[in-house]
């Protein structure tokens, strides 16, 4: 592994708990230092970290926990195992209408399961922003989590596009009093391009796996911010438009759909357009 690949993948596992002596003991301090914008990034577009007994309700919500509750044994699918079936239901755009059943025993075994018929897989990334990134051989780190190899990913994968103003202004608070409102859509028939429109007028780039690093990260929701959910190993595949601290108006990822009003989940992360900051 080349140096700045390494470097990488030991401030992720810095961000995610690795010992900070092992992490300064490899890399020196700056690894260390660099840890804490590294979490916040990977935190940003990855969602909570999987400690080892996260559940799958832990970081898919209900919606999750009611198809991994027909598998013949769901206890089973916790830390590792809960975050690597979360983050692979969250690539069908439309999980949640499928049949609990039929979609949990793909996400459980992708490679053996049968993926059902009325799937939507979430459009593949452009060839330049799928870099991936391995973990360190056994001798010079411990072993890293999928959560830890996706950050390091993320954080190889960023090398290609514009810096991202999330990590430098993960502490944004202020925001305008002409907060846009996302409510007259509901009900109705709606593109992501044009939900995320409300929030941005200017926006040009739908998907949340690519759009999250073009606004600075907020501390906490409010109307009008963009709410970015239903995470994966290569960033958020769904987003909202916060109407308060606790709800937001969402739709598909991937074509149109119908416009919903819906809880914030718990595992979720917020953007805020620049204009409004």
């Amino acid at each position: 592994m080349g140096a700045p690949v390494k470097s990488m993948v030991i401030a992720a596992a810095a961000a995610v708990s690795v010992p900070v002596a092992f992490v300064v003991g490899l890399a020196g301090p700056q690894a260390a230092t660099d840890a804490a914008n590294v979490a916040a990034f990977c935190r940003l577009a990855l969602g909570a970290a999987p400690g080892p007994d996260t559940t799958v309700a832990d970081l898919g919500g209900p919606d999750a926990a009611t198809p991994a509750a027909t598998l013949p044994d769901p206890w089973q699918l916790i830390g590792e195992r809960a975050y690597q079936f979360v983050t692979t239901l969250n690539t069908i755009d439309n999980w949640r209408a499928l049949p609990a059943a039929d979609i949990a025993h793909w996400a459980s075994d992708p490679p053996e399961g049968q993926l059902p018929a009325a799937a939507r897989p979430l459009p593949g990334l452009p060839a330049e922003l799928t870099v991936s990134t391995p973990a360190p051989d056994s001798q010079s780190a411990p072993h890293l989590s999928s959560y830890a190899v996706a950050c390091a990913g993320l954080i190889n994968r960023s090398a290609h596009t514009p810096p991202a103003p999330a990590i430098a202004t993960a502490t944004q608070t202020l925001v305008s009093p002409s907060a846009p409102d996302p409510t007259p859509v509901i009900g109705t028939t709606i593109s992501a391009l044009d939900l995320l429109r409300i929030a941005d007028p200017a926006a040009s780039e739908a998907d949340p796996r690519l759009f999250y690093m073009n606004y600075p990260q907020a501390a906490g929701f409010s109307a009008g911010d963009v709410v970015l959910f239903d995470f994966t190993t290569a960033g958020p595949a769904h987003f909202g438009i916060a109407t308060s601290t606790q709800q937001m108006v969402t739709t598909a990822s991937a074509g149109t759909a119908v416009a919903q009003l819906w809880p914030i989940p718990a595992n979720a992360s917020t953007v805020r357009p620049a204009s409004r900051t």
